[in-house]
């Protein structure tokens, strides 16, 4: 028989309490009867409130004394694991943001010192996301059948390695293979974390902690351009992505033992809501014996919600990665300034998405969940920047910087949220396969972002590439107008 907590957001027991001398006392004849209690604890300002109350039982009674202190320590226990598992999965994906972003910012030395051209720049871009979309659907079904945070460990270790290969590099062919290698190893990152997050964390509260876990990307966006830029300035182009490299070898090895993979490892179940966001996710009673391929074909492969979320996400990733591996470039050639400060103003469009990402999480949220309206607020707001950049192309330093803060902060909302709804709408045994499906049709439209889009430039010119962005905008909208419709006709 278990003792029940509820921890921050989910209740919590250790597993193996069972009623003796320590954990409780039963009513001996003649007795009166002690008070049956339910230890509880309050979500509502972030800090628990611990509470008793005698209309639920736990099955035994346990003396008041004895309440306080086992409830003080389970409490404090499981709020510490939480805060260290979540600062361990955003500091890892920080990293794998920065390893990510390193050729993005080597590239223009590359080009000024003919190492290679636009066309050879855009093809090697183009490798990156055509093997991280295929690695993030393999990776999804190892992350729910393996450790999630040795998959994820072992990531960065690999991440580490392919940038520290880019870094010896030279030739086409070889930052083609290496730049290949590292999108290969870079997807398992997004579907470990989420499994991990799903098990720690419930849906009430989830899309504050999965929207402040997705700011891990924009952070290591921004500090991309100011890393490789100030390595790149001071050493050679090499030092860009060597010392990234090496410093994700080191950080995936320490992964590895700080993190744990769900709260029943050290001892702690969390309640999730059953219901969920549509009828697939939650795991029922009836559910519990279903194999893994079954729920593969009926939870995931039948479920169209997660397509038509794939094919939006699909146009948000175009737009994402278009705009992060060429926006600096628009800059240089159309306002003529240096490559550098180019990439420095491009830094901003980080911290707009920080704050993008960020913001989506906690308004859908206040919400009551209601995620794909706040995503179509989001994209009216990003067409309309979309249009001010293009009528007005050469302004002010200041109202330059602030657009692209824009652009970074309606394109990042609903990419984070894209993920979420996609994680909501399945069983949560089967999140990292769900949400590597949908990086793997997502990271296609990353993939059109670079050869083509520079194809695109060569022969239209740059007023193409905001066309390119602003339709995809609108696609992306459409997109998910039936995932609004099937969620209002669920409910």
């Amino acid at each position: 028989m278990e003792v029940g907590f509820t921890g921050l957001g989910g209740v919590i027991a250790p597993n193996r309490a069972r009623v003796n001398a320590v954990h409780g006392h039963r009513r001996e004849p003649g007795q009166p009867p002690r008070r049956r209690v339910r230890l509880a604890e309050s979500v509502s300002s972030g800090e628990g409130k611990v509470f008793a109350e005698s209309s639920k039982e736990v099955g035994f009674e346990i003396a008041d004394a004895e309440i306080s202190e086992n409830n003080h320590l389970q409490q404090k226990g499981f709020k510490q694991w939480r805060y260290r598992v979540f600062f361990g999965l955003y500091a890892s994906y920080v990293v794998y943001a920065l390893t990510r972003a390193t050729f993005t910012f080597i590239s223009p030395t590359l080009q000024r010192q003919g190492l290679l051209s636009l066309a050879e720049i855009g093809a090697v871009a183009s490798a990156f996301p055509m093997m991280y979309g295929g690695s993030k659907l393999i990776s999804g079904f190892i992350a729910d059948n393996v450790s999630p945070r040795l998959v994820l460990g072992s990531g960065m270790i690999l991440t580490g390695l392919a940038n520290v290969g880019l870094a010896l590099a030279s030739g086409f062919r070889g930052f083609g293979m290496t730049w290949a290698l590292n999108g290969l190893v870079q997807g398992v990152g997004a579907g470990a974390v989420a499994r991990v997050l799903t098990m720690w964390y419930t849906r009430k509260e989830r899309g504050f902690w999965w929207a402040f876990w997705s700011t891990s990307s924009n952070f290591g966006g921004f500090l991309a351009p100011l890393v490789c830029g100030f390595l790149v300035s001071n050493f050679q182009w090499q030092a860009g992505a060597l010392f990234p490299g090496i410093g994700a070898i080191v950080f995936g090895f320490l992964m590895i033992p700080w993190l744990r993979d769900e709260p029943e490892d050290l001892g702690y179940t969390v309640e999730h809501d059953p219901k969920g966001t549509s009828s697939n996710s939650g795991t029922a009673e009836g559910d519990e014996k279903m194999s893994y391929l079954k729920l593969l074909v009926e939870r995931v492969l039948f479920n169209k919600t997660l397509w038509f979320l794939a094919i939006s996400n699909c146009f948000i990733y175009f737009l994402r990665s278009g705009m992060r591996s060429w926006h600096h470039f628009y800059l240089a050639d159309t306002q003529k300034i240096r490559v550098a400060e180019a990439a420095y103003r491009v830094s901003g469009m980080e911290i707009g998405g920080l704050l993008g990402t960020f913001s989506s999480g906690v308004v859908s949220d206040k919400v009551k969940g209601s995620r794909i309206p706040v995503m179509l607020v989001y994209l009216a707001g990003l067409a309309a920047t979309i249009l001010f950049v293009a009528l007005f192309p050469k302004t002010t330093p200041l109202i330059d910087s602030l657009a692209i803060s824009m652009l970074g902060f309606f394109v990042n909302g609903p990419q984070c949220l894209l993920g979420l709804v996609a994680a909501e709408s399945v069983d949560r045994r089967i999140v990292a396969t769900a949400t590597g499906i949908l990086g793997w049709i997502s990271y296609l439209g990353a993939a059109i972002s670079g050869y083509p889009i520079s194809l695109f430039v060569n022969k239209m010119g740059w007023n193409a590439y905001l066309g390119l962005l602003f339709g995809s905008t609108i696609g992306s909208a459409l997109f998910l107008l039936p995932v609004w419709y099937i969620a209002t006709h669920k409910q």
